[in-house]
C-alpha cells in the first residue's frame, strides 16, 4: 500500500487531497493535505498508517476509514484554535517553550546545545497544536531575541518533571530519573533546567550525571559515581539500540550518550 493509493481512494470519495512531506527533527515525513474550507490545510503523516496496514493486513479501506477519524479529531481541535492570537506578542510570550533536536539548517530560532550534535529551538504551544517560532514571527510582534529566551525558559522550567525510575519496568538502578514537562510531549528540553538536573545530582551525592537522550520527549539520567563515566560507550551503544528499535526516526536525538558535569 502506497500514499499514492491512499489519495486515489480520497479523491474517490470527494476529498480535495495532495502530497505534503514534511522534515520534522531531519526526518522527511510523508503526508497527505486535506483542502478545506477554513484558513487551515490540515496534514495527517500516513506511514504509520500503512505500517500497521501492512502488519495487520488490512485494507485501503480501512486505513482511509482511519485517516478520516483523525482528521476528523484535527478538524474538531483546529475549531477551538484562534490565529488571531499568534499575532499577539503577549499571548506568544506566555505560551512560548523551549524544544530540543538534531542539529539542523532548520531557519528557526534556536542556538546550540550543550549537547552534542543536539539544538534548542523556540516553539509555541497551545493545546494539541504547536509552531516553532522563525525570526519573522517575532519581528512581526516586536520580540526580542533576548526577551523571547527568557519567557520560554520561565515557561519550559515551570512544567520540568523528574521521576525516579526505580522499580519501574523492573529498574533496580538506584538514582535513575526520566527529565520530561507535565504532559511528555517535547520534553527532553527539561534537561536544560540547571537548577532542578542539580537538585538530583546533590540528592545522591555526585556531580556528574550520565544523561541518555531517549527521544525529543524526553532524557534519562544516572547518577555517575565512581568511573561508571568509563562506561559511556555501553550506553551510547544501548541509546543506539534503542533508538534502533524502538524510537520512530523522527523522535530521535542522538545515538550518543553524555556526561553532564554540575
Amino acid at each position: 500500500m502506497t500514499r499514492e493509493m491512499i489519495i486515489e481512494e480520497l479523491v474517490a470519495r470527494g476529498y480535495k487531497v495532495t502530497p505534503q512531506d514534511t522534515i520534522k527533527n531531519g526526518v522527511s515525513c510523508r503526508g497527505i493535505l486535506f483542502q478545506m474550507d477554513s484558513n487551515i490545510s490540515p496534514v495527517v503523516y500516513v506511514q504509520s498508517f500503512i505500517d500497521e496496514a501492512k502488519e495487520n493486513k488490512k485494507c485501503i479501506d480501512d486505513v482511509v476509514e482511519n485517516i478520516l477519524a483523525q482528521l476528523e479529531w484535527m478538524n474538531t481541535e483546529i475549531s477551538s484554535l484562534n490565529l488571531e492570537k499568534i499575532e499577539d506578542k503577549q499571548f506568544i510570550l506566555t505560551h512560548l517553550y523551549i524544544g530540543l533536536q538534531k542539529e539542523s539548517e532548520e531557519p528557526l530560532v534556536k542556538k546550540a546545545c550543550r549537547l552534542e550534535g543536539i539544538e534548542s529551538y523556540l516553539y509555541i504551544r497551545e493545546g494539541y497544536y504547536f509552531i516553532k517560532l522563525n525570526e519573522t514571527i517575532m519581528e512581526k510582534n516586536g520580540i526580542t531575541v533576548e526577551e523571547a529566551w527568557e519567557n520560554a525558559e520561565k515557561n519550559t522550567f515551570e512544567e520540568t518533571e523528574i521521576i525516579t525510575m526505580k522499580g519501574m519496568f523492573g529498574c533496580n538502578v538506584e538514582g535513575m530519573c526520566v527529565v520530561t514537562n507535565r504532559d511528555s510531549i517535547r520534553g527532553a528540553s527539561a534537561i536544560l533546567d540547571s537548577k532542578k538536573i542539580s537538585e538530583v545530582a546533590k540528592k545522591y551525592g555526585v556531580n556528574k550525571l550520565v544523561c541518555l537522550p531517549s527521544s525529543v520527549h524526553e532524557m534519562i539520567i544516572i547518577p555517575c559515581k565512581e568511573n561508571e563515566d568509563k562506561f559511556l560507550e555501553f550506553f551510547s551503544n544501548m541509546v543506539a539500540k534503542v533508538n534502533q528499535n524502538e524510537v520512530e526516526p523522527e523522535e530521535r536525538l542522538t545515538d550518543q550518550a553524555y556526561i553532564l558535569t554540575i
